[in-house]
């Protein structure tokens, strides 16, 4: 890699936040959970050009032509987002210390001017980012959604009916947990305790001492390769039905949470096929996972969030900026009524 700048010294971003909190003379320096943040998007550009993940150093960056060129011939759909976190950290050791002053150079004269170039694509292609008309029945706002959800019950004359109890869990898992909103995850959860051996193919309904749920632990869904074992904490409205459907179906540890009704294993097109139903059932509309998860979205940015907020939702449902702005649809009710 060519040298563009006469630099002496690599540049760990981890060591120079150390130095910088040290001082007290220093001014707004970026906190250490806004410096991991962005290292986990430049893991990705590491691995684009040099194929193995960020290394502490930004020696690489430096070299803004190599750069750019690499995430303009990549197959990343929002490419501004990779410009953040340069423009960030370049920013951050600027402004903190000024044996890095040659890194306003490249970011006034080089990635803040691509970075305004890919916002413009961005903002085209998200304005095009709509429901048509016939479809725009099937996105209700949240506010609906629970209003529904309420009015459900899986009580009739005092008995339990099963298949109603199973259709208000699953919509639970998709409305009624903050902390996570699965693609078609739930097929083949196991339950488990704390001493049970955990294997790397399976995912796991946790439940304490007291056969309590506690939380999911995720090892397989389809972005495992970025964030890896997720655990994931329930909500007391997800624990509640759970406890009941657990008691009332008698299942046990070791045993798939969700079977069907001659207790094997879904299939994963079939459970698919069940959470459309659950939905038909409990919203009386015609809604999909995919559906789901851009209402979420929809009504998360409605909100008009941060940046880190974005990033932080972006955990929620485990896909990345990228793909959470592909999910927004910008002609949809979202805003609660009063």
């Amino acid at each position: 890699m060519a040298k563009l700048y006469n630099t002496d010294y690599p540049i760990n971003i981890h060591d120079e936040f150390k130095n910088i909190t040290s001082n007290s003379y220093r001014k707004n320096p970026l906190s250490l959970t806004s410096i991991q943040t962005y290292i986990q998007r430049i893991d990705t550009i590491y691995t684009l050009i040099l194929k193995h993940k960020y290394n502490g150093y930004i020696d690489l960056l430096i070299d803004h032509e190599n750069v750019i060129h690499s995430i303009q011939q990549s197959t990343y759909i929002n490419q501004k987002n990779y410009y953040t976190p340069i423009l960030k950290l370049f920013k951050h050791l600027y402004t903190q210390n000024p044996k890095y002053s040659f890194l306003k150079d490249i970011v006034d004269n080089h990635y803040f001017p691509e970075f305004i170039k890919q916002q413009d694509i961005t903002e085209k292609k998200l304005n095009d980012n709509k429901v048509n008309d016939a479809q725009k029945h099937r996105y209700l706002t949240l506010q609906q959604i629970h209003s529904l959800y309420d009015a459900y019950t899986y009580i009739d004359n005092d008995t339990l009916i099963t298949h109603r109890l199973l259709y208000k869990l699953i919509v639970a898992f998709y409305f009624y947990n903050p902390h996570w909103v699965p693609r078609n995850d739930l097929v083949h959860i196991v339950i488990a305790d704390k001493k049970t051996n955990i294997s790397p193919d399976t995912n796991y309904l946790i439940l304490n001492a007291r056969n309590i749920p506690s939380h999911i632990i995720l090892n397989v869904y389809k972005t495992y390769p970025t964030y890896g074992q997720r655990i994931i904490k329930l909500s007391e409205t997800l624990k509640n039905l759970l406890i009941v459907y657990i008691r009332h179906l008698h299942k046990n540890y070791n045993d798939v949470l969700f079977t069907t009704l001659n207790n094997t294993v879904y299939a994963k097109p079939s459970f698919s096929g069940l959470v459309n139903d659950a939905f038909k059932n409990v919203l009386k509309h015609d809604i999909n996972i995919d559906i789901a998860r851009h209402i979420h979205v929809s009504h998360f940015n409605s909100t008009l969030p941060s940046n880190n907020q974005r990033t932080q939702y972006s955990y929620v449902l485990l896909h990345s900026l990228d793909v959470a702005s592909q999910y927004i649809k910008l002609n949809i009710n979202q805003k609660e009524k009063s």
